[in-house]
């Protein structure tokens, strides 16, 4: 009886026994983890979940007797690189870490197992493949996003509902998983084929309608918990409430990892030889490695330096905003203004900036980038006329909107501007899911966003509107894990609505930034204006910098050449890949495509060179907060703990104010000011020679920390001679000193006092140090020394310079007093060598020497 006759038992029996079953189902389910749609999970415990099913995949394979046990050079080949790939940040590079287990796997496979395997490995590179369209090829995303809005109102109406689904919550990455296991299995069955196709397609179709259908009912469930009294809902209530909606795509794979359990069982022929397959000459195999290199680089690769420096950049004076910057004497977060810092930031990169309070014809002459900031007056007469010809011949033009801002007749100073455009801001609030969209952020990729992280809220998007769009515009910024909250115009919350979702409002993939081209310039529209403001870009202004070098750059990132030469050259290398089950092609094009998007995301983030330099203004105005060294204090500035007060008090002694994410030597040296804020990761010793040099050229280090804090860890402090829990005599155990205030300068008639919240003492082995501040028994709490052209400050003290101990929220003084504000403008003035400020207390002293 020849092989592959229907009759023959190989067709009827399990394809494959249990333990291969959910080895298989294991790493599919990885890959759709690693895309990080599967639920709101934020991207440490997303790695672990994907690191634990390559494990339970891993360690099933071995327990299949049919399987090829691996040497130690082969789970080497096969761990490593995954390893290394899901180590970094990049969510496509997750993908491949699992497409690459797919991929060994596949090359090492033998029967009975070599026709599924390989079904396997050609759906996660088609699948890699496929996502890495989405992420660069900014019409496919939309395309995506489109179909899944579109299956979601028809699920949902078969039912009367209303559904707006994005990608997310439509489990589309799922569903594509899913489809093409299917395609690819079906194709691995022996003839005739076509009688099981139907059978298939209902088993990929039905668990994602019965999927949406469910989901249809969750602004239902949602309305019918809220209505209930707290004390009234049971634990399963609760429990219910903090799945849904944020984890409610896990339910699409309980609903789709039967059907493939049991196609994977029952499916005939899966355990034929692979001998019916045309054998893939190796020489093309070379083809296959060039074009997958190729589609990246198409799509996204972009190579030329671009710098701000010259670039003119005007700004509408007008608007719902000021210009103000934190200033002496006013405290509390309502102080810090809006956005003055904002020039004086882009100045540091070179450009040159104009505040025009009627964009007249002279003030739009060679600008490069004109920004309106949330527009809320009628246009002037011929004022959009003149943007919109200053637009198409090929200026840019960032527009900054807001949530829920409407007249009562429906107008919008925004989409007004935006009428030739195919971008409108929505009457809505964007609301997250996470504060800030941490962990929630979906960056195309773009010049502006690539290698930008969401772990912080580096992009400075808050609650701002989201954005309607249509072809050609190109989403920029999409957020994942939040809803559309509908305003209210009757709202005394500035419009907003209600804070409940409901099925009218689009839940997943809000899109909160978009481009669209315009004659020969652009438009850029983002829903919100915090990333701008004077607080909020001391953490986003990497993203700004890289946002406003492009804007001033009138190439486009995504021109429509490279969108459709990309698109076709993705689905000559889909259809390439799929056509013969070859490992080593599959191999091939996995290289190329990881090998590319490296290079993408090494390169194109480094093409912007202009970075903040604060030696264009004498004296150096540029602080930096160190922000690699995991401070102690809390990342949201106006907690307890955080450095709202701290930014604020350097903003008012005239500091550009900005957190340092990468420790090197090229930023460094351009800085005036760094601060080190007891810091929790040790310096290596690189980095501590690379402080050392700032230093001793001219820059001012501040250091902050208790023994609590630095124990035995004390590297960079004791760089410059210092010693923090230790007496002068080092004849004492470590002795915390608490809460206290010192004396740091004195008159006949009066002293003023700095504070400490929970200090120690300190030393220093150099002969040049000074005392600052002293503690209890004279023990020195604070000290600095010169060290070549700059000086070293080190306070003993932990939250000295966290809010608790500077500045309140609302701006009260602590104990009727603000001693440590004054301390900091006392001492900053002093390290600056500024004409020395002195506190009102003790100006009547004739000379003051710390």
């Amino acid at each position: 009886m020849k092989q592959d006759d229907p009759s023959h038992s190989s067709l009827t029996s399990p394809a494959i026994n249990g333990l291969s079953v959910v080895a298989t189902l294991s790493l599919l389910t990885a890959a759709w983890i690693a895309t990080g749609t599967s639920g709101l999970w934020a991207h440490p415990m997303r790695k672990l979940l994907v690191l634990l099913c390559l494990l339970l995949s891993s360690l099933l394979h071995c327990l299949v007797p049919s399987d090829r046990k691996q040497s130690v050079l082969g789970s080497l080949i096969l761990w490593l690189p995954s390893l290394g790939l899901l180590a970094t940040d990049v969510i496509i590079l997750h993908i491949a870490a699992v497409t690459w287990q797919g991929v060994m796997r596949a090359l090492q496979a033998r029967a009975p197992q070599q026709r599924i395997t390989q079904s396997l490995a050609v759906t996660l590179v088609v699948f890699l493949t496929l996502r890495w369209g989405m992420d660069a090829i900014p019409w496919m995303w939309w395309m995506g996003d489109l179909k899944a809005r579109i299956l979601g109102q028809l699920v949902a109406g078969v039912f009367g509902h209303s559904l707006n689904l994005g990608m997310v919550f439509a489990a589309f990455d799922l569903w594509m998983l899913v489809v093409l296991f299917t395609f690819f299995l079906w194709l691995a069955t022996p003839a005739p084929r076509k009688q099981r196709a139907g059978w298939l397609l209902l088993a990929v179709t039905v668990p994602q309608l019965v999927y949406l259908a469910i989901v249809a009912q969750v602004p239902s469930l949602l309305a019918w918990a809220e209505g209930m009294d707290e004390a009234n809902r049971s634990f399963w209530i609760k429990g219910l409430l903090m799945f849904v909606p944020w984890y409610a795509p896990i339910l699409a794979w309980l609903l789709h990892i039967v059907p493939q359990a049991c196609m994977l069982r029952w499916l005939p022929g899966l355990t034929r030889p692979v001998t019916e397959f045309v054998p893939w000459k190796k020489r093309q195999r070379w083809g296959v490695l060039a074009l997958a290199c190729l589609v990246p680089i198409v799509t996204s690769l972009h190579v030329t330096p671009q710098s701000l420096s010259g670039k003119r950049i005007v700004f509408y004076e007008k608007g719902f905003l000021n210009w103000l910057r934190p200033e002496h004497d006013s405290y509390g977060r309502l102080s810090s203004g809006m956005y003055g810092m904002l020039p004086m930031y882009l100045q540091s990169l070179g450009a040159t900036t104009k505040i025009s309070p009627e964009l007249s014809d002279d003030d739009l002459q060679d600008a490069d980038v004109v920004v309106l900031l949330f527009p809320d007056d009628p246009w002037q007469p011929g004022q959009r006329q003149r943007l919109w010809d200053f637009i198409r011949d090929g200026g840019t033009l960032l527009l900054m909107a807001e949530h829920t801002t409407q007249d009562p007749n429906g107008a919008s100073r925004f989409n007004e501007m935006l009428e030739p455009t195919q971008i409108h801001v929505n009457f809505d609030s964007a609301t997250f899911a996470v504060g800030g969209w941490l962990h929630s952020y979906e960056a195309l990729v773009h010049p502006a966003t690539i290698g930008i992280g969401d772990r912080a809220n580096d992009f400075g998007v808050v609650i701002g509107a989201s954005l309607d769009i249509g072809f050609p515009v190109r989403p920029l910024l999409i957020g994942r894990w939040g809803w559309s909250d509908w305003g209210d115009l009757g709202s005394s919350r500035a419009q907003m609505g209600d804070d409940l979702y409901e099925g009218t409002e689009k839940i997943g993939d809000l899109i909160l930034a978009a481009e669209q081209p315009l004659g020969k310039g652009r438009v850029v529209v983002f829903g919100d204006t915090s990333g701008l403001t004077n607080g909020i870009n001391v953490g986003s202004h990497d993203f700004n910098r890289r946002l406003f070098t492009y804007l001033a750059h009138f190439k486009q990132a995504s021109p429509a050449w490279r969108q459709l030469l990309g698109g076709l050259l993705l689905v000559v290398l889909v259809v390439w890949m799929g056509w013969g089950l070859d490992p080593g092609k599959l191999l091939a094009a996995l290289l190329g495509l990881i090998l590319a998007i490296v290079l993408v995301y090494v390169i194109v983030p480094s093409r912007a060179t202009s970075l903040p330099d604060g030696r264009r203004e004498s004296p150096n105005n540029l602080a930096y907060i160190d922000a690699s060294h995991l401070g102690a204090h809390s990342s949201e500035s106006w907690r307890d703990n955080g450095i709202g007060g701290l930014i604020l008090t350097l903003m008012r002694n005239g500091y550009l104010t900005l957190h340092l994410d990468e420790f090197d030597s090229q930023r460094l040296e351009r800085a005036g000011l760094l601060l080190c804020l007891s810091p929790r990761r040790s310096f290596s010793e690189p980095e501590i020679q690379q402080v050392q040099d700032y230093v001793n050229q001219g820059g001012l280090l501040i250091v902050t920390g208790g023994y609590e804090h630095f124990g035995h860890e004390q590297g960079l402090i004791e760089a410059f001679g210092f010693h923090v829990g230790r007496s002068p005599l080092q004849t004492m155990q470590p002795r915390a000193l608490g809460h206290f205030k010192a004396p740091y300068l004195r008159s006949d008639s009066a002293r003023v006092f700095v504070r400490f919240h929970a200090a120690w003492p300190m030393s220093s082995d150099s002969t040049d140090a000074q005392i600052l501040a002293y503690g209890a028994d004279a023990l020195p709490v604070a000290m600095w020394r010169p060290y070549g052209q700059g000086k070293v400050v080190v306070i003993a003290d932990t939250a000295f310079a966290q809010n608790l101990n500077l500045e309140h929220e609302d701006g009260s003084p602590f104990e009727g007093l603000r001693e440590n504000a004054e301390f900091w403008r006392w001492l900053l003035s002093w390290l600056r060598d500024q004409e020395m400020w002195v506190p009102p207390a003790v100006r009547d002293i004739e000379e003051v020497t710390p």
